[in-house]
Order: C-alpha cells, then sequence, then structure tokens
C-alpha cells in the first residue's frame, strides 16, 4: 500500500497532494502575523474555483435548455413528445453536480480552519467531491447531446413532423 494517501486518485495526483506536505506550516502563528497558507490548501483553493466553474455551468445549461422548452420560435415534436423526459435525467445530472460543488466548498471552507494534521483527510475527501461532481456534470452533458443526435436524427429523416408555432 502507498503511503501517500491521494496518490490513487488520478485527478490530483500532484506533489503538494501528498502526504506530510503541509509539514511546512508554522505550527502556531504570533499574534499580528499573517499565517501562510500551505500548498494544499491553495491547491484546493483552485479545486474549488474550479467546482464552482462547473456549477455555473449546469446552471447555463439548465437555463438554456428550460428557455429552448418555453421558445414559441423553438422547433417542437408533435408525436414523440416523450423525448422531453429525457430533459429531466440531464437535469438531475446536472443539478446532483452542483449539489457535488457545494460539498467541495464546504470541504475547501473547512480545510482553512483544520488544524495541519486533518488537512490530508479534509484534501483526500475534497478530491473524492470533485470526482463526483465531473461525473454528474458528464452525465448530464452526455444526456443532453444523446438528446441532441435523437432529436437531429428525428428531424433530418423526417421520421415526426415538427412543427414551429
Amino acid at each position: 500500500m502507498d503511503n501517500r494517501p491521494l496518490s490513487r486518485w488520478k485527478i490530483f495526483n500532484l506533489p503538494f497532494f501528498r502526504s506530510g506536505a503541509n509539514k511546512n506550516a508554522p505550527a502556531e502563528t504570533e499574534p499580528g502575523t499573517k499565517p501562510t497558507k500551505t500548498p494544499l490548501v491553495e491547491a484546493l483553493k483552485i479545486v474549488n474555483e474550479e467546482s464552482n466553474r462547473i456549477s455555473g455551468w449546469c446552471l447555463l445549461i439548465i437555463g438554456g435548455s428550460i428557455l429552448a422548452i418555453l421558445h414559441k420560435d423553438y422547433l417542437k415534436l408533435e408525436e414523440d413528445k416523450w423525448l422531453y423526459f429525457i430533459y429531466i435525467l440531464g437535469w438531475l445530472s446536472l443539478c446532483l453536480s452542483i449539489y457535488w460543488g457545494q460539498i467541495v466548498t464546504r470541504g475547501y471552507l473547512a480545510s482553512l480552519f483544520v488544524t495541519p494534521d486533518l488537512l490530508d483527510s479534509v484534501s483526500e475527501k475534497v478530491n473524492i467531491q470533485f470526482a463526483k461532481q465531473l461525473s454528474w456534470f458528464m452525465a448530464g452533458v452526455i444526456i443532453f447531446a444523446a438528446w441532441m443526435i435523437i432529436f437531429l436524427t428525428l428531424w433530418i429523416f423526417n421520421c415526426v413532423a415538427i412543427t414551429n408555432p
């Protein structure tokens, strides 16, 4: 077994994620001095920023898909309205991605206040949560891409009647 707790995770297998990277942190800060951030906390800050960016993309996709359904000039399927149920799966996946992104943010905030000996376990949990956020985001994007391929196939080959109100 590898003694580096995060080396088995492929997302952030960087040197500052390895065990013992936070030993350079001062044990205590003297009054009036600014505490220095460890490289691990800086890495978690970057992960948090990327997580927030992915959450923003999720909100944009959800909002765009809702506008696409509600817009009057949008080409709509007359017969196969069941195809729009795929949107619900996509929205669910993107909402779960946003949820895991909030958990990542909480983990980053926790890393600012924990003792250096707990920082490795917090960073490992944040890494796992960020991987879950990425997985749900990719699932949502794949679902919407599959919907678009099905919709375009039906439209190109005229398998269904499409109306333009």
